[in-house]
């Protein structure tokens, strides 16, 4: 067997490790493009979802400070009214003293 021959057959299964490695480099490529757009639409995904829950507690806030103001109305009406109330009975129901002997 020549030399030449001998170096030929002493480099196959390099250059057969070589083109494995070779694939196996272009396979994890392609799965790490995979995994960053997949990361890419997950995160526009969560953006959108923050946009949402945001643009929702701000249109929550109005109705929430409406009823606020509503409630604290109501309140006062019915102070008022207990007001009136008593006004009126002290008006038309005077507290008579009365005397012991």
């Amino acid at each position: 067997m020549s030399t030449e021959h001998q170096a030929k057959n002493n480099l196959k299964p390099i250059s057969r490790k070589r083109n494995t490695g070779a694939q196996e480099l272009a396979s994890q490529d392609e799965k790490l493009l995979l995994m960053e757009s997949s990361l890419k639409a997950t995160q526009e995904q969560l953006t959108e979802q923050i946009a949402e829950t945001v643009r929702q507690e701000q249109n929550s806030r109005k109705p929430q400070a409406e009823l606020k103001t509503v409630t604290e109305g109501i309140i006062a009406s019915e102070e008022e009214k207990n007001d009136y109330k008593g006004e009126r009975k002290k008006k038309f129901f005077p507290v008579r003293k009365t005397t012991m002997n």
